[in-house]
Protein backbone atom coordinates (compact mmCIF):
# COMPACT_ATOMS: atom_id res chain seq x y z
CA UNK A 1 0.00 0.00 0.00
CA UNK A 2 1.34 3.26 -1.31
CA UNK A 3 1.47 6.46 1.16
CA UNK A 4 2.38 9.97 0.58
CA UNK A 5 5.39 9.98 2.66
CA UNK A 6 6.64 6.93 0.27
CA UNK A 7 9.96 6.99 -0.27
CA UNK A 8 11.22 8.60 2.94
CA UNK A 9 13.39 6.97 5.00
CA UNK A 10 12.26 7.00 8.80
CA UNK A 11 14.99 8.32 11.38
CA UNK A 12 14.97 4.91 13.17
CA UNK A 13 13.25 1.59 12.65
CA UNK A 14 9.53 1.93 14.01
CA UNK A 15 10.15 -0.64 16.81
CA UNK A 16 13.98 0.42 17.24
CA UNK A 17 14.91 -0.42 21.31
CA UNK A 18 15.18 2.18 23.32
CA UNK A 19 16.56 2.18 26.47
CA UNK A 20 15.21 4.11 29.30
CA UNK A 21 17.72 7.39 29.44
CA UNK A 22 17.34 7.53 25.30
CA UNK A 23 14.78 10.51 24.66
CA UNK A 24 11.63 8.49 23.45
CA UNK A 25 9.43 10.57 22.75
CA UNK A 26 8.20 10.46 26.02
CA UNK A 27 6.96 13.56 28.07
CA UNK A 28 8.11 12.60 31.30
CA UNK A 29 11.28 10.91 30.12
CA UNK A 30 12.48 14.29 28.28
CA UNK A 31 11.33 16.28 31.72
CA UNK A 32 13.78 14.09 33.59
CA UNK A 33 16.40 14.11 31.29
CA UNK A 34 16.33 17.90 30.54
CA UNK A 35 16.92 17.89 34.89
CA UNK A 36 19.61 15.10 34.52
CA UNK A 37 22.27 17.41 33.55
CA UNK A 38 25.26 15.54 33.87
CA UNK A 39 23.46 12.45 32.20
CA UNK A 40 24.13 10.34 35.29
CA UNK A 41 20.70 8.82 35.13
CA UNK A 42 19.40 9.97 38.49
CA UNK A 43 19.14 13.75 39.38
CA UNK A 44 20.76 15.00 41.97
CA UNK A 45 19.64 17.78 44.84
CA UNK A 46 20.57 20.74 42.80
CA UNK A 47 19.19 19.53 39.61
CA UNK A 48 15.67 18.93 41.16
CA UNK A 49 15.95 22.07 42.77
CA UNK A 50 16.19 23.88 39.34
CA UNK A 51 13.23 21.32 39.00
CA UNK A 52 11.14 22.42 41.62
CA UNK A 53 11.98 26.28 40.90
CA UNK A 54 10.51 25.39 36.98
CA UNK A 55 7.25 24.18 38.64
CA UNK A 56 7.13 27.25 40.73
CA UNK A 57 8.28 25.80 43.80
CA UNK A 58 11.19 28.52 45.27
CA UNK A 59 11.93 26.11 48.54
CA UNK A 60 14.60 26.52 51.53
CA UNK A 61 17.16 24.47 51.81
CA UNK A 62 15.31 22.63 54.59
CA UNK A 63 12.15 22.09 52.50
CA UNK A 64 14.50 20.71 49.37
CA UNK A 65 16.03 18.01 51.72
CA UNK A 66 12.68 17.15 52.85
CA UNK A 67 11.67 16.87 48.93
CA UNK A 68 14.79 15.06 47.91
CA UNK A 69 13.96 12.18 50.77
CA UNK A 70 10.47 12.07 49.96
CA UNK A 71 11.08 11.18 46.39
CA UNK A 72 14.29 9.10 46.67
CA UNK A 73 12.54 6.33 48.11
CA UNK A 74 15.54 4.12 46.88
CA UNK A 75 17.78 5.91 49.87
CA UNK A 76 20.56 6.93 47.27
CA UNK A 77 21.07 10.58 47.48
CA UNK A 78 19.89 11.15 44.38
CA UNK A 79 16.54 10.73 42.34
CA UNK A 80 16.32 7.60 39.83
CA UNK A 81 14.27 7.81 36.58
CA UNK A 82 12.21 5.21 38.65
CA UNK A 83 11.60 6.67 41.54
CA UNK A 84 11.07 10.22 39.86
CA UNK A 85 8.44 8.50 37.61
CA UNK A 86 6.71 6.90 40.93
CA UNK A 87 6.71 10.44 42.24
CA UNK A 88 5.57 12.42 39.02
CA UNK A 89 2.28 10.19 38.31
CA UNK A 90 1.37 10.08 41.89
CA UNK A 91 0.92 13.67 41.78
Amino acid sequence: METSSAGIQPLAPEHAAVDELTSSGNELLDIFQRYDRNRTGSIERSEFARLLEALGQNVTDEELEIAVDTVDTERTGKISWKAFKAWWTSR
